[in-house]
């Protein structure tokens, strides 16, 4: 069997699947409900969430299938994570990648696959919900629909568990007696203070790990101190652009700052052009509001937090003066 490709965003995709705390936990009901229904809606004898670690696929969960895990190199999962839309083998025997898949003449013997891979925030792809069967066969357009709309239904779940976690950051301001404080009452967001605190934590968070994060300083014109349902709805879009993979603060009453860990430069400059698309092309309540952004990296070799800032706060004001010269 041909072990797959190693994913080029690996180690921010395996960050982010580390940050889910999944891998070697307990069977959950709320996973193999759906594993349940993707085996009985199409008719197949195995269904599993898989989760493509480093050098294991261990499964969250499992239906007709009695191991808990396989060895990366030999997982069909690890290949469907490098695409986009779902993989389907329609006979693993007749597949020159797969022809001597360990569980073709095994047991059980499987010869038919399908996988959609599981998009955590930005796209990492963690795993897979697939299905197996053990004769060769295909599926029609409304089952793969089901099969798409059930690992869609796996990522919410995943994701509404990232969003009640505390990021690794907050969790010393989340019993503290001071935290009234920090917060941002308009927005909802950590205030100044709260930023501060929480960018020595994940600078201290991200030494020990050795993950690199990024700072993003926007300054949103045409927002008001005394229009809180205006800052409220700027705050709340700049939520759903991270996705959980970050925190947002409120730094003044026109200017905000992101806290994305982990990050690259790719992604500190997707996530640059959503905020753009956020905050410009939809008008809040028919008023044209406008957003400059500077962002800046925090990573090898010191880590240097006083620097990052410096460098996103003069992006920041480049990005104002351009704005101001159209």
């Amino acid at each position: 069997m041909l072990p797959a490709p190693v994913p080029e965003n690996e180690s921010l995709r395996l960050a982010a699947l580390d940050s889910f705390d999944l891998l070697y936990t307990p069977a959950e009901e709320r996973f193999d409900r759906l594993t349940r229904v993707a085996a009985q809606a199409l008719s197949m004898p195995i269904a599993l969430i898989s989760l493509v670690g480093r050098e294991q696929q261990w499964f969250k969960s499992r239906v007709g299938c009695a191991w808990s895990e396989t060895p990366r190199p030999l997982s069909i999962c690890a290949h469907a994570i490098l695409l986009d839309d779902a993989l389907v083998v329609p006979d693993i025997l007749l597949d020159h990648r797969f022809h001597d898949y360990p569980l073709v003449g095994g047991v059980p013997d499987v010869r038919f696959y399908a996988g959609v891979p599981l998009r955590l925030a930005f796209g990492f792809k963690v795993g897979t919900l697939c299905v197996m069967d053990t004769q060769p066969r295909t599926l029609d357009a409304n089952q793969l629909t089901t099969l798409l709309d059930l690992a869609r239904a796996v990522e919410e779940t995943l994701l509404q568990d990232r969003m009640a976690q505390a990021h690794p950051s907050e969790g010393g301001l989340m019993s503290c007696s001071q935290r009234p404080s920090l917060l941002d009452a308009a927005s909802g967001c950590w205030n100044r203070a709260g930023f501060e605190a929480l960018l020595q934590a994940e600078a201290a968070h991200a030494r020990q790990h050795e993950l690199p994060f990024a700072l993003l300083m926007l300054s949103v014109e045409g927002l008001s101190a005394d229009e809180p349902v205006l800052v409220a709805e700027v705050a709340s879009r700049l939520r759903r652009v991270l996705q959980g993979a970050g925190i947002v603060t409120r730094f003044s009453p026109e200017s905000f700052v992101l806290l994305i860990s982990p990050c690259d430069k790719p992604m500190l400059g997707r996530i640059q052009r959503r905020v753009r698309a956020a905050i410009q092309e939809r008008p809040f309540s028919g008023r044209a509001v406008t957003v400059s952004c500077g962002g800046a990296m925090v990573g090898y070799p010191g880590f240097d937090v006083a620097l990052a800032l410096v460098d996103a706060d003069r992006r920041l004001q480049q990005a104002r003066r351009r704005a101001g010269a159209m």
